[in-house]
């Protein structure tokens, strides 16, 4: 646990490593499912783009996120493209509720009281969920978190904090793959 120098009664990370040879071979397919999926959607999704946060690397982002366009609360972060593209991506994206699962699994089992937080703002404020594929479905019990951010290429920026989250929590997964197959 990292306590907040500057609050002595806030946490800033509870960080637990894993060490590869002490994964279960269970959590090495579920990790490597993750992987594949998020490095599979890069092709249905841009980078996410910042001139003042990003110093090096890309970072990409999958689900749901607020509408920026004038008629539109939420959206999903996707290219626009054709009916035969939209297809693919659905195709795609199905899979997305096992990766749902698998990270909200780990979230809940390193820290159950910010997981349940996060699910519980999503209920309050009826947030989709990352896997939804439509607007209004309801949350599963192991899933807490309307989109994925992931990187890649080295990716680091600066120190920050977003002052604009509605939750305190987010649940970061650092996992280094393999370029050629994006197996960990």
């Amino acid at each position: 646990m990292i306590p907040d120098p500057l609050d002595k009664t806030s946490v800033i990370a509870i960080v637990e490593f894993t060490p590869y040879e002490e994964l279960t071979d269970s959590q090495k397919e579920d990790l490597n499912y993750v992987s594949n999926f998020l490095h599979k959607s890069k092709r249905f999704i841009n980078g996410v783009k910042s001139c003042s946060r990003v110093w090096g690397g890309l970072m990409w982002a999958i689900g749901w996120r607020k509408s920026y366009d004038e008629d539109q609360i939420v959206g999903r972060y996707i290219k626009a493209f054709d009916e035969t593209k939209m297809r693919a991506f659905d195709e795609h994206y199905v899979k997305s509720s096992r990766v749902g699962q698998i990270l909200g699994n780990l979230f809940k089992d390193l820290a159950r009281t910010p997981f349940q937080d996060n699910q519980d703002l999503m209920k309050k404020y009826n947030i989709p969920l990352f896997p939804d594929l439509a607007y209004g479905e309801l949350p599963e019990d192991s899933t807490c978190t309307p989109h994925i951010t992931f990187t890649t290429n080295g990716f680091y920026n600066p120190p920050h904090k977003d002052d604009e989250d509605i939750s305190q929590w987010a649940f970061v997964l650092f996992l280094p793959t393999r370029t050629s197959d994006y197996t960990i």
